[in-house]
């Protein structure tokens, strides 16, 4: 297995949710609190937490090899600033996961990534699309990312159609039995409705 740094994007504004969703109750604990130990339990060179000011105050007790990767004020470069910033901080493959996808199994990121990705970056497909915050992304991709934050292009998904058809990137479409792996939490039912039917291990 290569060298690679974990990074656990929390610091979301959660606006459909109408709260903070990385405090969320999740199996009894905060939902990033749920999340970075699934992290933290795949042993990564580095383990790197993004959030905002504000939160980081409330997040109490976190591993004590975590790497705090605050917003500055003003942010506004969403995920695609978020990971650009985590590759150049790194210098090393970069394994990002979203706070409200607890049902995804970090480990089977890293696993696929190791298995079928030949040194480049690494996507699961769902029936959504590209799932660009349960990935890999290399430093090969530096030039490209930084490329689409000075045309203003955020959108990770125009980013990663883009880095498969130049052969810096490939995917993996998640078969029937994954569906659930890429469930959002967007609202409270979702919350309700799935923290009662299932368990994710890393």
């Amino acid at each position: 297995m290569p060298p690679f740094a974990a990074l656990l994007l929390a610091g979301g504004r959660s606006r459909r949710m109408g709260r903070d969703k990385a405090f969320l109750d999740w199996q009894g604990v905060p939902l990033w609190r749920w999340q970075l130990e699934k992290l933290a339990a795949l042993r990564p060179a580095r383990l790197l937490l993004s959030c905002r000011a504000e939160q980081r105050s409330e997040m109490t007790q976190p591993p004590s090899d975590i790497e705090w990767f605050v917003d500055p004020p003003g942010y506004d470069s969403g995920p695609l600033g978020i990971l650009t910033r985590a590759l150049e901080l790194a210098g090393m493959p970069v394994l990002a996961l979203a706070v409200d996808m607890p049902l995804m199994p970090a480990g089977e990121i890293v696993r696929c990534w190791a298995l079928e990705a030949g040194g480049m970056g690494f996507c699961f497909e769902s029936k959504h699309g590209h799932e660009p915050l349960a990935a890999v992304y290399t430093p090969a991709l530096l030039p490209l990312m930084r490329k689409s934050l000075v045309a203003g292009s955020m959108g990770l998904q125009p980013l990663i159609l883009e880095a498969v058809l130049r052969g810096l990137m490939r995917t993996r479409k998640g078969v029937k039995t994954e569906s659930s792996w890429f469930t959002n939490l967007n609202t409270l039912d979702d919350v309700e409705h799935e923290k009662g039917g299932h368990f994710c291990p890393p």
